[in-house]
């Protein structure tokens, strides 16, 4: 059996990123926003950060 191949976007990734550095601590939302969107000059929602942790937990 092949391994599932999934493309994840650029936050999503990046999202990824941040729960694999800080394995095994809480994360705030906050941090998610500073380093995932604000840190490229980008303005979200809270409902954006939740469509990408969705999209990693389908993912996984």
């Amino acid at each position: 059996m092949r391994p599932k191949r999934i493309t994840l976007s650029n936050p999503a990734t990046r999202c990824l990123l941040l729960l694999i550095q800080q394995q095994g601590q809480v994360i705030e939302r906050d941090y998610f926003f500073e380093h995932v969107w604000y840190i490229n000059g980008a303005q979200v929602t809270n409902n954006t950060f939740y469509q990408n942790i969705s999209l990693l937990r389908r993912a996984f």
